[in-house]
């Protein structure tokens, strides 16, 4: 389905994964049958949606996005239900085995349109929510931005929120949604999340997915709040901390995006962009192709 230039609904989907993914990925079909009831024509899922808990397991989950079974199941999923999917990541087996934080965006014709490897890993000491994701992960290099309906929505995960400048390089490349999936933790859940997302919606004059996990998983535990935000920094939908696993909808608007970046033009009044994002946006950003129902995807160079 594609949505319309005014309007395109969208649904947050907050999940409670655990070890088992064959659980895991029946919690993903469940709740993308209740965001195509709604309405939805995107459906967003959180970080490690897949499998959530001990890295040492992570070679044993890992899959690859050609032809693993995570992957394959959610391009069928899609089809059923004429919705895209975010798949917001899953340990990806790359080449030589080395493992990846990866979301994939999946489009209504259940294509793989858009592919992208976390590149700032969680690094934190803190009592409670310690740990070093780079012992098991290894970082992407590439920035993403994909075309689906009439947005431009850029990829990023989790612990990329606190890079402020990642957000001003997608929103160079055109991106005027961006999509943070996440397994924020508690302990900087409860004092960071809402500031940060707000804060990246206002400062790109940009909407903000945010789909998150929620409860105790085997490692520690997750905040939850899925969200989204409108470009004003609005939370506009919101999965609450006690709702557990469910979906929030919200509608994206055209004219929303463009009254806030035409009544303050924040964007168009940047002293420092960097010039060589600025002219890859122009010469390969999917923003400036004419939008044909088809998903396209942009990637830019760390």
């Amino acid at each position: 389905m594609t949505g319309s230039s005014s309007s395109t609904r969208v649904a947050v989907a907050q999940m409670r994964s655990g070890t088992d993914v064959a659980a895991n990925r029946a919690s993903i079909v469940a709740l993308t049958e209740q965001a195509a009831a709604a309405g939805a024509q995107l459906v967003a899922f959180p970080e490690y949606a897949t499998y959530l808990g001990p890295d040492t397991a992570f070679a044993d989950v890992a899959e690859s996005i050609e032809s693993g079974p995570t992957v394959t199941a959610l391009r069928d999923l899609a089809r059923q239900h004429n919705i895209s999917i975010l798949l917001g990541s899953m340990v990806e087996s790359g080449a030589d085995g080395a493992l990846h934080n990866t979301s994939v965006f999946v489009d209504a014709r259940g294509e793989v349109a858009a592919a992208y490897r976390k590149v700032h890993l969680f690094t934190s000491t803190l009592a409670g929510a310690s740990g070093s994701e780079s012992d098991r992960i290894t970082p992407g290099t590439q920035l993403t931005v994909v075309r689906w309906s009439d947005w431009n929505l850029g990829l990023s995960i989790c612990f990329d929120v606190r890079f402020p400048e990642l957000y001003r390089e997608l929103a160079a490349m055109k991106a005027d949604v961006l999509t943070i999936p996440a397994a924020f933790t508690t302990v900087t859940g409860k004092d960071h999340w809402d500031v940060l997302l707000r804060a990246r919606a206002i400062e790109n004059q940009a909407y903000v997915i945010a789909p998150a996990q929620i409860g105790k998983f085997d490692g520690g535990e997750s905040f939850g709040r899925s969200c989204v935000i409108d470009p004003w920094g609005t939370v506009l939908a919101v999965v609450g901390d006690g709702d557990g696993e469910g979906i929030a909808v919200a509608d994206l608007k055209r004219a929303r995006l463009q009254q806030v970046r035409t009544d303050l033009p924040a964007l168009a009044n940047r002293r420092f962009a960097r010039a060589d994002v600025s002219e890859l946006a122009r010469t390969a950003s999917p923003a400036n192709a004419d939008n044909d129902e088809r998903s396209h995807s942009c990637v830019g160079f760390l």
